[in-house]
């Protein structure tokens, strides 16, 4: 309601009535009692015997105090409507002034690898208002303990005794507090208890609300480089809180009933460098990957015994998630999957594992050339072979391996036939082919990219 208007409304009809009561009643009330008060009181006398009445100056008194009351009451709001608005422009200041009060900061790049900067987050503070942009420059000095890593500042905060919100912001982010979306105090009305009661409901099963929604497995054995299985998993966040998770990871991996020794780490979807948090909203999907380090030899052996159908197990892996927005910021784990290397293989790729690169698809060939090509293990097997006009795949001599590159010489047709004809060429890693010449490539090993070539008539 507009305070301002209701005590001009009021001002103005107690200028109006008073200027009537005036006009009406008081001003011509003495002089008519002065100059007919005894015909008045003869006529008087004469209507009461005939059952007529008229006013009285008794009852002109009243009307008098009747119109008086209700002026009062009018000029009443007005001074009430005057009263009011500084009064509340007063408790808004109040509450938009709710002192601003840092419980925790830490800044870092997850699990245990943080540094309390709760001192230099609540220095800038003024007016109860935080501007800051999150670096090592505002927070650490310029140091850097943590070279290489995308670091993130998270932030614990309340506004005056209301509840304690957790913010995350990424380095070179600014942070800007009161976020202005929180909740500044503490809500008693039946609404807010019924959101509140289905929240607490949410927070019991968002284990289960955040859900896993797709799944990618890759193995990266190549020499020169750490070998490591990286497992892509999408979430979608069904619950209605923020989730998200700093990297915080519990249990180790088991492989062929063997605990491996590393821990696995989380990146979001964009690590490296180092691991970063991944931050869900209520309906948000995201990637978290999961990399799990190995030894060379360990990965040897899973990649000779890839069809062997032996887990790699992450079920007792446990990534800690928490939920945000909450009173108290609760905590609660995903578990990791159960894959196998033949998996990842086939979800990487065939054409990372074992590739033709010469000579090109569709280039010309004589009778015989070298067809030069690249593996991922440089002890698997690669064997080649090429297919003719009669439909037939003829298998190639045995290829040298040299590290991760491998070359053969291939036949195209005879001295007699097969000129001017067109012939395919696959390389195939780990196949164990015993046959010289197949009507149909067997499902064997690992596949390259098939390339076409045309003989031309010089051999």
């Amino acid at each position: 309601m507009d305070w301002n208007k209701v005590g001009a409304i009021g001002s103005f009809g107690s200028f109006i009535l008073a200027g009537v009561l005036f006009a009406v009643q008081i001003w011509p009330y003495p002089q008519w009692k002065a100059e007919h008060s005894q015909q008045a009181q003869q006529a008087q006398t004469a209507k009461v015997q005939q059952g007529i009445t008229q006013p009285t100056a008794n009852t002109v008194a009243k009307s008098v105090v009747v119109f008086l009351i209700i002026s009062l009451l009018l000029s009443a709001i007005s001074i009430h409507g005057a009263w009011r608005k500084p009064r509340a422009a007063a408790e808004d200041a109040k509450k938009n002034s709710w002192p601003l009060n840092i419980k925790s900061a830490k800044y870092g790049v997850g699990g245990n690898r943080y540094k309390d900067v709760t001192a230099l987050v609540r220095a800038p503070i003024k007016n109860n208002k935080l501007h800051l942009l999150v670096s090592n420059n505002t927070l650490l000095g310029g140091a850097d303990p943590f070279y290489g890593e995308v670091k993130h500042l998270l932030v614990q905060y309340s506004l005056g005794n209301g509840p304690i919100v957790e913010v995350i912001r990424r380095e070179q982010d600014y942070l800007e507090l009161p976020e202005g979306n929180e909740p500044t105090q503490p809500q008693d009305d039946p609404l807010c208890k019924a959101l509140k009661e289905i929240a607490e409901e949410d927070a019991q099963n968002t284990q289960e609300r955040v859900r896993k929604i797709g799944q990618r497995v890759e193995f990266h054995f190549a020499p020169g480089l750490d070998p490591y299985i990286e497992i892509f998993i999408e979430l979608l966040n069904a619950s209605v809180f923020q989730v998200v998770t700093y990297g915080e990871v519990e249990g180790h991996t088991m492989y062929g009933g063997q605990q491996l020794p590393t821990k696995p780490q989380v990146f979001d979807s964009t690590g490296p460098p180092g691991p970063t948090c991944l931050s869900l909203k209520h309906g948000e999907s995201g990637t978290m990957r999961i990399k799990q380090f190995v030894s060379a030899g360990v990965a040897e052996r899973m990649w000779n015994d890839r069809f062997r159908n032996i887990a790699v197990d992450m079920s007792l892996v446990r990534v800690a998630f928490k939920m945000l927005l909450a009173d108290v910021p609760q905590k609660f784990t995903l578990p990791g999957p159960r894959i196998t290397i033949d998996e990842a293989a086939d979800a990487k790729g065939n054409e990372l594992n074992v590739e033709i690169l010469a000579p090109l698809d569709g280039a010309e060939v004589g009778l015989r050339r070298k067809v030069k090509g690249s593996v991922r293990h440089p002890n698997s097997k690669v064997q080649v072979l090429v297919h003719a006009a009669n439909d037939m795949w003829y298998l190639q001599g045995q290829p040298q391996v040299d590290g991760s590159t491998w070359n053969v010489e291939c036949w195209f047709g005879n001295i007699n036939s097969g000129a001017g004809e067109d012939y395919q060429v696959i390389a195939i890693a780990d196949g164990n082919i015993k046959d010289k010449f197949l009507p149909r490539l067997p499902e064997v090993g690992t596949k390259s990219n098939v390339i076409k070539v045309r003989r031309t008539l010089v051999g």
